[in-house]
């Protein structure tokens, strides 16, 4: 949809429809009978994929069509038009009418690292580590920390062992005597009394 620019005899100034200045002597615009029908055509069908019959006497119907064609703020039963949720409001969780992005899914904190954690929505967390050279007659009371504290509780902690003993088989984990919100106090249990061992974990909360 345009003005029509292509016709020549309309009579248009500045691309545009002009009233004319008959002291100037610039006739008005002509309004030729293909564009107007081309106008209303454009409309009709609007109007029409929305299901509605043209009326010449409704003059909201473009408005309705519109609205019912998903012009709208949508909702959990009816399409329309939603906003975008910022990087805090995705990570608030409680916002009822925006939608989130996959970038905005991925603004939740995180570290990525050896030592790493990652925030979910909902308020999940989840965090893990490797512990190297854990001497298999570590005595109790050996600690590390989680690379950030769980804001309300820990629910789960796991941990495996591995390490390289030739020709020996030996049984090596990490015992946690208690497991808070910032970290783990564990002791050493092995099947053979020297040696080191390593150990990843990985532990949820929220």
């Amino acid at each position: 949809m345009d003005y029509p620019v292509s016709d020549p005899t309309v009579g248009l100034v500045g691309g545009k429809f002009s009233d004319g200045d008959p002291v100037g002597g610039v006739a008005a615009s002509r309004d030729p009978a293909a564009w107007a029908n081309a106008v209303t055509d454009e409309l009709r069908a609007i109007i029409a994929a929305a299901g509605l019959t043209p009326s010449e006497a409704d003059l909201n119907q473009v408005l309705d069509a519109l609205v019912l064609l998903g012009l709208r703020a949508a909702s959990s039963t009816l399409p329309g038009v939603v906003e975008l949720a910022t990087d805090a409001e995705v990570q608030a969780g409680t916002d009822t009418a925006r939608v989130v992005t996959p970038a905005g899914l991925a603004s939740f904190a995180q570290s990525l690292a050896a030592f790493g954690y990652k925030k979910l929505p909902g308020g999940l967390i989840l965090q893990w580590g490797n512990l190297l050279n854990i001497a298999f007659n570590q005595a109790p009371g050996a600690t590390f920390s989680f690379p950030i504290v769980f804001p309300n509780a820990v629910l789960s902690f796991v941990s495996t062992s591995y390490f390289t003993s030739s020709g020996t088989t030996t049984v090596a984990n990490i015992n946690p005597s208690s497991v808070s919100a910032s970290g783990v106090v564990y002791q050493a249990s092995a099947t053979i009394p020297s040696g080191t061992f390593s150990s990843r974990w990985i532990s949820i909360g929220n």
